[in-house]
């Protein structure tokens, strides 16, 4: 799967990237620990994904038809 626009955690130990594995964009998480990747459940096309300085939430662009929006999550239990 392709996979764009890295974001490094700020422990330097995930990334966030935005792929297309499901037809759509879908921001992932990448842990180098297990080498695992686990999607981020937004609900909708997510984009261009950036971590807080804590690392507890993402702000990312969200689309859903002909508009897009600046969003912003907070993963506790999320991801």
């Amino acid at each position: 799967a392709l996979l764009l626009m890295p974001a490094w955690h700020p422990s330097g130990e995930e990334l966030l990237v935005t792929s297309y594995r499901s037809g759509g964009p879908e921001l992932w998480r990448y842990r180098f620990s297990d080498r695992s990747f686990r999607k981020i459940n937004i609900g909708h096309a997510a984009m261009g994904g950036t971590w807080s300085p804590d690392g507890g939430r993402i702000a990312f662009t969200s689309a859903s038809g002909r508009h897009a929006s600046s969003a912003l999550i907070h993963l506790s239990g999320i991801a």
